[in-house]
């Protein structure tokens, strides 16, 4: 949740000025979303890593 909430603090200051009308403007804030989409997937993909190390022991050698 923090880092949708830092997502939307960034988003607005561009949006209050009118520059996400721009190109310049609205390259940030896509990468906002995807730098966002990315965590959810890691976050998704975190549990089930932990349990497959736990499972095979999770030595790297």
């Amino acid at each position: 949740m923090v880092g949708l909430a830092s997502t939307v603090a960034l988003a607005m200051a561009p949006e209050n000025q009118g520059l996400t009308d721009s190109g310049n403007g609205c390259i940030p804030f896509g990468w906002l979303v995807v730098e966002d989409l990315a965590k959810a997937v890691v976050l998704v993909l975190v549990a089930p890593m932990a349990v497959l190390m736990a499972h095979y022991g999770g030595g790297l050698g």
